[in-house]
């Protein structure tokens, strides 16, 4: 071996670089060639160049001889050290300014990058200004961390950026756009059936021919036009073969006529029930069909409620077509329904049959369009639940409405019966309901759709029941919801605490994988705060909107069933403002937080109302719990998928987990907003604002082709003026 004393340098394995390290940086570190040039080795060997092989190697023991008469092999020996000392800090010098050099390439590219639109799903910030980004990464990939154990780096975490196509943007909008057509509780009515369809068969054609007999005027009780409508109704039901009876007595309230009203009073008034009987060819049995004939003081009543009652007649006739069901059949067209429930409430105390009634099947409507609304029925639900999801070819229903309609001033003629302990269902529809109680709720202003979706539900409701066992139909409560084409969802009201259970559980798994992809704790509760804070200027921007919106419609105050005669486009706008906000608070924070901890610190609200509503309104919480999951198991496989989340694959998966929370929150706003009106428009805005937060990994496409299209479109959306149109109302 050779005498001279060369320094000990560590291997690569004492230094902790691998061959993933060598591979993953062979390409930024260029290859300069040997270490020392042959002068830097002659030196080192004392002046000769003799022997030496091309790559500056000596080739035998002899060569390392100095030359005669050279310096003395100490003198050589100490020049050659400093010669390889200046070398070793040149090279590092060099390699030192070629990494910053490509260190500056790659903070301009991300700029540009992130300037012509790109994004990323990433768990760190696209940004990497700081500088500190490839050094860190390469010190983590070495195991020489400089951070202390357990502690969080004080920098955004380094994310690779991953450009997306240009038109990922503007599919994604209109994608939600159809995921929001599709979900809507307008979409997928049923068509009307002409008056020449089957004779077995519910025709609104047919039905629409008697409400435009019943709303030629207004006609309240004790009025004549409300004794031509009796008179009419009676003579209908003669000639569908059946003994109609006037039941004639005095029914009187005490208190308050309904739990709308606040102050105390007493009310008494001669009712005209108008009551008739199929019988059952083997009855365990009876089901009973109502709803009520008389009007409002100045409305036609076309939608309330002569639509309830040409959806029994007509339902009538077609069974008559067929063979006769088992169970008895109650017939009862309530009068005096609009002064405080006078004829329904004669009938539960006064009539002969009432104590035979085992299941009411009611009609109501609020409005005179959108889906007929199976929004009501008693404690203990089940058993007649199931039964609405075996018989309706077109369920809407959904459990919620039950636990709103407990906490709100509203009852119909169900209630008597509800109060007495009868189960059943109540329907009704709610949308339009500008024309609820007015001068215009004529028949002109009655959606056919509507009225045949009534009619197929008394029809197919009658025929299930009619031949079911009616000896208990009794059953432990349970949650319902409608999704389009799954239909009726229904199971077990125990099942809610367990599923908020899962959510925690699932939370929990969806933090340790976003930690795993290195989010930060301090990030994500930072993300938390913005979504609070986006949520909560929701809130305030649409009630400030909803007050500035009131003095420009007169006819605020005086329409009973909606703020305003036509309000859809401001719905439309309170939802798009809320994207807005989302799209924007997610675009401001980017640079801090990076997408995947902004979704998960954004999770946590909805997280903690589905838990809290699944101990308060067990009934209501799956609209909330569902939509959590869906998101939760969205945001796993974007933090598994890493920097591939925002490729097509992840993009997918993105979408398609936006769908059911689109299924589920979009129904809930559009029912809020109908039964309650846009004067709870701070409530609406933060339902949207939650749903909007839930699928923030699909916004995240927004950013393309670039930063400002989506804010500057949903800008122009949400603040265009509805043209609305002045209908000319004829009394």
């Amino acid at each position: 071996m050779s005498d001279f004393d060369l320094p000990d340098l560590p291997s690569d394995e004492e230094l902790g670089i691998t061959d993933e390290d060598r591979e993953k940086y062979a390409d930024e570190l260029p290859d300069d060639g040997p270490e020392l040039s042959e002068e830097e080795m002659a030196a080192l060997l004392g002046g000769s160049t003799a022997g030496l092989s091309p790559s500056g190697a000596p080739s035998s023991p002899a060569s390392s001889k100095s030359a005669e008469g050279g310096p003395s092999r100490k003198e050589a020996k100490q020049k050659a050290k400093e010669e390889k000392k200046r070398a070793r800090e040149a090279k590092k010098e060099a390699k030192r300014k070629a990494k910053e050099e490509r260190r500056r390439a790659k903070a301009a590219a991300a700029a540009r990058s992130t300037a012509a639109g790109s994004a990323t799903t990433s768990p760190g910030p696209a940004s990497t200004e700081d500088g500190g980004g490839a050094e860190a990464e390469a010190s983590r990939a070495a195991g020489g961390s400089s951070e202390p154990p357990g502690s969080e780096p004080p920098g955004p975490a380094p994310a690779s950026l991953a450009p997306m196509p240009a038109w990922r943007g503007p599919v994604t909008l209109l994608v939600l756009l159809g995921f929001s057509i599709f979900a809507s509780a307008r979409t997928g009515q049923v068509n009307p059936a002409p008056s020449n369809a089957d004779p077995g068969e519910f025709s609104s054609a047919r039905a629409m021919s008697i409400v435009e007999d019943m709303a030629r005027e207004a006609h309240p009780p004790g009025s004549p036009e409300h004794q031509r409508v009796r008179d009419f109704l009676v003579e209908r039901l003669t000639q569908l073969g059946l003994r109609p009876q006037v039941q004639t007595a005095t029914s009187l309230i005490e208190g308050r006529a309904s739990i709308s009203d606040e102050a105390p009073m007493a009310r008494a008034a001669t009712v005209r029930n108008i009551v008739a009987r199929i019988p059952g060819s083997n009855p365990s049995g009876s089901v009973l069909i109502t709803a009520h004939y008389d009007s409002r003081g100045i409305a036609p009543g076309a939608g309330d409620d002569a639509s309830g009652v040409a959806a029994i007649l007509e339902a009538l006739r077609a069974l008559q077509t067929g063979p006769t069901l088992r169970n008895d059949i109650i017939v009862l067209l309530t009068d005096a329904e609009e002064l405080g429930l006078l004829g329904a409430r004669a009938f539960v105390d006064q009539h002969p049959w009432m104590p035979e009634v085992d299941l009411v099947l009611s009609f109501e409507m609020r409005g005179g369009g959108g889906p007929s609304i199976m929004f009501e029925t008693n404690e203990r639900n089940g058993w007649v639940v199931r039964g609405l999801q075996d018989f309706d070819p077109h369920p809407f229903a959904n459990s919620m409405s039950y636990e709103v309609y407990e906490r709100l001033p509203r009852d119909t003629d169900f209630t008597p019966f509800r109060e007495a302990g009868v189960q059943g269902l109540n329907f009704a529809a709610i949308d339009n309901a500008h024309v609820y109680h007015q001068v215009y709720d004529t028949p002109a202003n009655l959606s056919e759709a509507t009225l045949q979706h009534h009619g197929i539900r008394a029809l197919e409701g009658l025929r299930y029941f009619a031949n079911a066992d009616l000896t208990s139909v009794n059953d432990s409560n349970v949650v319902f919801f409608s999704v389009p084409v799954l239909g009726l969802i229904v199971y077990d009201r125990l099942w809610v605490l367990g599923i908020s259970a899962l959510l925690v559980a699932l939370f929990a798994l969806v933090f340790l994988t976003a930690r795993r992809a290195d989010a930060r704790t301090s990030r994500i509760a930072l993300g938390f705060l913005v979504s609070l804070a986006a949520t909560a200027a929701a809130y305030f921007l649409a009630g400030w909107g909803f007050a500035s919106l009131t003095p420009l419609h007169p006819e605020y105050g005086a329409l009973q069933g909606s703020a305003f005669h036509h309000d859809g486009w401001y719905m439309v706008a309170l939802a798009v403002t809320s994207l807005l906000l989302v799209v924007v608070a997610s675009l401001a924070t980017r640079r801090w937080i990076a997408p995947l901890e902004l979704s998960v610190g954004a999770l946590v609200p909805p997280l903690a109302a589905a838990v809290a509503a699944g101990f308060a309104a067990p009934l209501a919480a799956m609209n909330l719990q569902w939509p959590v999951a869906a998101a939760a198991l969205s945001l796993i496989l974007m933090a598994l998928l890493g920097s591939r989340a925002s490729g097509t694959v992840g993009w997918l998966v993105a979408v398609a987990f936006a769908l059911p929370i689109f299924v589920m929150l979009q129904p809930v706003a559009e029912l809020l907003w109908l039964a309650m009106s846009l004067e709870v428009a701070g409530v609406l805005a933060v339902i949207t604002a939650v749903g909007f937060f839930l699928i923030l990994p699909v916004l995240h496409s927004l950013n393309t082709p670039n930063r400002w299209w989506a804010p500057l479109t949903l800008v122009v959306i949400a603040g265009g003026r509805p043209q609305e149109s002045r209908r000319l109302i004829n009394g």
